[in-house]
């Protein structure tokens, strides 16, 4: 019983180095836009590509971590400067949408990314739909965070 004691504190000691910036790999505070998430099921009846943008952290290298993302399944749309939009075409019935919304957090989870955002349509134009996001993630084209309900 010593033993087990001993590995635990042995691996709660080496949890902060794995994360030497915790600000860059977690959030505060993971919010899901309830709104945005009902109207995309009513807007667009057929599916979507859903994507989540994730974000490096100190110790990653954005090509491990795009070919870890297309391991889990996900397409790539875009990379650069160690911010990864991946996606799934998902159907855009809500409960389809949450539950990529869960599996996007459960991949940031496994392989240690930041995820700042699930979104749905166009990630690289503006014309893509928060769907969940940490709080107070502004997108690059909108002026104010996304609003849930």
């Amino acid at each position: 019983m010593h033993a087990t004691n001993i590995v635990i504190a042995v691996s709660l000691a080496a949890a902060p180095s794995a994360f030497s910036d915790m600000s860059l790999t977690r959030p505060a505070r993971w919010i899901e836009h309830d709104i945005a998430i009902n109207q995309l099921s009513i807007d667009h009846k057929s599916s979507l590509p859903i994507g989540g943008r994730f974000i490096c952290s100190v110790e990653q290298d954005e090509d491990r971590m795009v070919k870890a993302l297309v391991k889990k399944g996900l397409s790539v749309a875009d990379s650069d400067q160690c911010e990864i939009i991946a996606f799934q075409r998902v159907s855009t019935d809500v409960v389809n949408v949450r539950e990529t919304i869960g599996y996007m957090l459960q991949i940031a989870g496994e392989l240690d990314y930041r995820l700042i955002s699930v979104e749905a349509g166009d990630f690289e134009s503006g014309n893509a739909t928060i769907l969940a996001s940490e709080e107070g993630y502004i997108p690059w084209w909108q002026k104010t965070a996304p609003t849930s309900n």
